[in-house]
């Protein structure tokens, strides 16, 4: 009898204990997983208040959610697969959103070929429908039928000042200093060493030379040269020069003022008269800072053996010409199909008197005779065409 108390205490003992250590288990379990689920919440109200900038704060799970699948979605904006939320976001950093909202009916009625197929009944019934659809709001952003969600998030980025836009100026300097400046003779060759990264005007850019890098090489002489750079350098990224390299780009200094309504294009041309390649001049309001200062970021001498061109064009004339796909093969100054309505000038103290060099000359005096230029030698004017959209020749003597 003894045994059989014994042995069922113990049995109730083992009970009591399987009971509440699975009781034990079970409860902390459920704190842990309340406590996870706690954890998961702050995460993603965290997330809600950095996400976008902040767009998300203050919204549902379910709106948060909507508006993050929203702007994660992707498109193909010019040529190029980007996020709704990229898409906003760089025309945000350009400066150049451009927001607008119109009602449209919500059935737009029977396609033209459909129309055409129906009867006079059901052309009327049609036309009823569209009258009678209602309408819906179409929210555009930068040209683009993007939703509610992409209008309110470009709002968004105009209006917060938690969110500020970088100055153009600013968004250079971080560039600038994500530039290696001291690359070695093998990286400058391979053109593998970091380059800062920049969107300047709708131009995506990288950074080679920083305004006050020295800039070194060596010429087709075997001669070594150097020079401090006073503009920033660098180049149009997808775009092919007559070299088979990006073409360069010289920054004004002060991009922010720049009015953007023209751009400078350099025609460099080699010592025998040969063309050499394109220099972009970008953000200068006048063809004589364009060409002052890309002759201050060569050394002293250069401009006595070398020919340059500088032709001014509209901006938007000159972002078809850079984006189209064709590698530029010729000078600036003789693309056709380019409106090169903002003055030209020249540089050529190169003294050649080959017939190469004669030729040449002969050949651009026809070119801008054709254009009505102003031609002038030692700063004396000879006769011209006179026209407000003149070319302008510089023969320095």
């Amino acid at each position: 009898m003894r045994g059989k108390g014994i042995l069922y205490v113990v049995s109730l003992s083992f009970f009591l204990y399987v009971f509440i250590k699975r009781l034990l288990s079970e409860t902390l379990n459920l704190l842990l997983k309340k406590c996870r689920n706690a954890q998961a919440k702050e995460e993603k109200e965290a997330k809600k208040q950095t996400a976008f900038g902040g767009f998300l704060a203050g919204k549902t799970a379910l709106g948060a959610s909507s508006a993050e699948k929203a702007l994660n979605k992707k498109y193909k904006f010019d040529g190029g697969a980007l996020s709704v939320a990229e898409f906003v976001e760089r025309h945000a950093n350009d400066g150049t959103l451009a927001l607008s909202t119109s009602e449209v009916n919500k059935y737009k009625g029977a396609s033209r070929s459909a129309w055409n197929r129906m009867s006079e009944a059901e052309q009327k019934a049609d036309e009823e429908r569209v009258k009678n659809s209602g309408t819906k709001t179409v929210y555009m952003v930068n040209g683009y039928d993007l939703g509610k969600t992409a209008y309110e998030y470009a709002q968004y980025l105009q209006q917060s000042t938690d969110s500020r836009v970088q100055s153009t100026a600013e968004r250079i300097a971080q560039a600038e200093g994500e530039t290696n400046v001291a690359p070695t003779d093998g990286q400058k060759e391979a053109g593998n060493y970091k380059k800062g990264h920049v969107r300047v005007a709708g131009y995506d850019i990288s950074i080679e030379q920083p305004k006050g890098s020295v800039r070194s090489g060596v010429d087709a002489n075997g001669n070594k040269w150097e020079q401090t750079m006073r503009n920033t350098y660098g180049y149009f990224r997808g775009t092919e020069g007559v070299d088979g390299d990006h073409i360069d780009v010289f920054l004004a200094n002060d991009m922010d003022a720049w009015n953007g309504e023209q751009v400078f294009v350099v025609d460099q041309y080699n010592e025998d008269g040969t063309f050499d390649e394109h220099k972009v001049m970008l953000g200068f309001d006048s063809i004589e800072e364009a060409q002052s200062a890309y002759l201050n970021n060569y050394e002293d001498g250069w401009a006595d053996k070398h020919r340059i061109v500088v032709t001014g064009t509209n901006a938007a004339d000159f972002k078809k010409w850079v984006d189209s796909s064709h590698r530029k093969t010729k000078a600036f100054a003789d693309y056709k199909n380019v409106k090169k309505n903002e003055g030209q000038s020249g540089v050529d103290n190169s003294g050649r008197d080959d017939v190469a060099a004669d030729e040449t000359k002969e050949q651009e005096k026809a070119k801008v005779e054709d254009v009505g230029v102003q031609e002038y030698e030692g700063g004396v004017a000879k006769a011209g065409k006179d026209s407000d959209n003149a070319a302008t020749k510089w023969t320095a003597q």
